[in-house]
C-alpha cells in the first residue's frame, strides 16, 4: 500500500522466509510474536484450563494423571516407560544442543558488529539469542561454515517435479498406479483428486485428495485427514492438505525448500499409510495403529529425500 513496503501474511510461505532469511532483527521479531503470541491472546488461560479439564477426566476414568491415561493405549504404555526412553537421549543431547547454539549466539555478535548494531556498552558476552533469531542465524550458518544457501537450493525443487516425483516414487515402491480424476465435486478449484489402484490385480484401493496451496481461512499447517475410512466395500478417502508455495500468477513456477520437499514426502507418507492399511475401520486409531506410531512410517518414508 506504501511504496517500499510488502505485505507479509503469518501463513508459512511468507513467515518462514521471513524468519530464515530477513537480516533486521526488528522484522523477525515483529512477525515471530505476530504469529506466536498476538495471534492468540488468552492462550496461557485455555491451556491452564484444559489441563485442569484433563486432570479431571484422568480422575473420572480412575488414573492417576492424564500422562498415564493417554499413554494406557500406546506403545509406550506408561509415562515411566517414555521418561526412561527420553532421558538418556536428553542426557546425550544435551551438550551438543548448548554448543551449537552458542555457535549460533556467537555469529549473531559477528553478525551485529558486522552491521554496526553491537552494543559496546553490553559487550559480545551479553548479547543473547532469541526465539526470532534461531532461523535466521541457523540459514547464516549453513551459508558461512557450509556454503549451503537454503534459497539458491530451492532452485533443483519446482513443485510440479517433487509432486510428480513424489507419487512417481511411492507408486513404484507400494506397487500401486494412481488416475486423476478430473471431473468431481470440490471445494477449491485448485484441489487435485486422484483414484489408487492396486498394480498386481487392477483393484482400487481409494482415493486422495492435494490440497497444497495457502489461502484465507484454511487449515494453516500440513497435515491428512482420513474422510472415509476402509469399510466393508467401502474404500478410504484421505486428504493431505500443505500450505506450500503457489506458482506466479506470470506463470513462474514455484520453488520449493528442501525442507518443504521433506514435508511433502512425509505429509504423502500418511496418505499411503491410511490407504495401504489392512482391516476394517476402527475409529479409535489412525490407520488401525497406535497413535505414537503413527509418524513412524513417514519419518522412515520422507529419508527418501536425503537420498541422491
Amino acid at each position: 500500500s506504501q511504496a517500499g513496503q510488502v505485505k507479509v501474511t503469518l501463513k508459512y510461505p511468507d513467515l518462514l522466509p521471513v524468519l530464515s532469511t530477513c537480516a533486521v532483527s526488528a522484522t523477525r521479531e515483529r512477525l515471530s510474536r505476530a504469529r506466536e503470541v498476538e495471534a492468540y491472546a488468552n492462550n496461557l488461560e485455555l491451556v491452564a484450563q484444559g489441563v485442569t479439564l484433563r486432570r479431571r477426566i484422568a480422575v473420572l476414568l480412575g488414573r492417576s494423571s492424564w500422562a498415564q491415561h493417554a499413554t494406557a493405549t500406546r506403545m509406550s504404555g506408561s509415562p515411566a516407560a517414555v521418561e526412561a526412553f527420553s532421558a538418556p537421549l536428553l542426557a546425550r543431547a544435551k551438550a551438543g544442543a548448548a554448543r551449537d547454539l552458542e555457535a549460533l549466539r556467537v555469529l549473531k555478535v559477528a553478525h551485529l558488529r558486522e552491521r554496526g548494531e553491537l552494543d559496546a556498552a553490553d559487550g559480545a558476552d551479553r548479547v543473547r539469542l532469541l526465539a526470532h533469531d534461531v532461523a535466521f542465524y541457523s540459514s547464516e550458518r549453513l551459508k558461512r561454515e557450509y556454503g549451503v544457501d537454503q534459497e539458491a537450493v530451492r532452485a533443483y525443487f519446482p513443485l510440479d517435479h517433487v509432486v510428480e516425483t513424489t507419487m512417481a516414487i511411492y507408486q513404484e515402491l507400494l506397487g500401486l498406479v494412481f488416475h486423476q480424476v478430473d471431473q468431481f465435486d470440490t471445494w477449491h478449484p485448485k484441489v487435485r483428486l486422484f483414484r489408487v489402484m492396486d498394480a498386481s490385480n487392477g483393484e482400487r484401493v481409494g482415493f486422495f485428495y492435494l490440497d497444497l496451496h495457502p489461502r484465507e481461512g484454511k487449515y494453516g499447517h500440513a497435515a491428512i485427514f482420513h474422510l472415509l475410512k476402509r469399510w466393508k466395500g467401502q474404500t478410504p478417502v484421505d486428504c493431505m492438505l500443505c500450505n506450500l508455495p503457489a506458482p506466479s500468477a506470470d506463470g513462474t513456477p514455484a520453488l520449493l525448500r528442501h525442507s518443504d520437499c521433506v514435508t511433502f514426502f512425509h505429509e504423502f507418507g500418511h496418505i499411503m499409510h491410511g490407504l495401504c492399511s489392512e482391516g476394517e475401520a476402527n475409529g479409535t486409531t489412525l490407520a488401525k495403529c497406535p497413535r505414537d506410531f503413527v509418524e513412524a512410517p513417514s519419518q522412515m518414508l520422507e529419508n527418501w529425500c536425503w537420498a541422491r
